[in-house]
């Protein structure tokens, strides 16, 4: 998935990489470290699925949407389209990403606050900071499907929302820390997937 880059700062939070909005290129080239974290999922072998969840965004009025979990992504993005059906203006401004290889790839996005909601409900609504991208890099191959949970047999039962990769808007990273909270979880043998199911 996608990983921003961090800028050095001078003390307390921003040097322990807290501060999101040091993620982003505004101005000038400055010093910069990459983090190295990956995902990859290749043909013949293990798939890794990502945990998706319908959710309502909200800004002036809700929207449904479909958001992947991705604790290795260290920030939320909310594809244009849904800002746009949302009604969010502002100015777009010049973006770093890093991907799994660590080049740096140079985007236009905007900064948006949204309220999200699960269909669900059972917690409170959780404030997101999200930057919008034209598109998200979300293969279908980590959208869990009903055929392939039923071969696990510890996760029989599992009530599974099924998404399209093309419905997917939202995708929720790491600095969301609260969405992550995990409410169940499922362990079978070794090497087999462990669901779990947010609070």
């Amino acid at each position: 998935m996608l990983h921003s880059k961090r800028k050095q700062t001078g003390s307390g939070d921003r040097q322990k990489g807290v501060d999101k909005r040091a993620l982003f290129n505004r101005t000038k080239p400055i010093k910069r470290e990459s983090y190295k974290q990956t995902r990859v999922v290749t043909e013949g072998h293990q798939r890794v699925f990502l945990r998706v969840l319908p959710v309502k965004a909200k800004y002036e009025g809700p929207e449904v949407s479909w958001a992947p979990l991705d604790d290795g992504s260290d920030t939320s993005f909310c594809k244009q389209s849904l800002a746009d059906e949302l009604g969010i203006k502002k100015n777009k401004e010049n973006i770093l990403l890093t991907t799994v290889n660590g080049a740096g790839v140079r985007r236009k996005g905007m900064p948006v606050s949204l309220t999200v909601e699960g269909l669900q409900g059972g917690r409170p609504d959780d404030k997101l900071e999200a930057w919008t991208l034209e598109s998200l890099s979300v293969s279908h191959r980590s959208v869990p499907q009903r055929e392939e949970i039923d071969q696990w047999p510890h996760l029989r039962g599992i009530q599974l929302h099924s998404a399209e990769a093309p419905n997917i808007r939202l995708l929720i990273g790491s600095d969301a820390l609260e969405v992550f909270w995990v409410q169940e979880e499922r362990r079978g043998k070794e090497r087999s997937h462990m669901p779990s199911e947010p609070l």
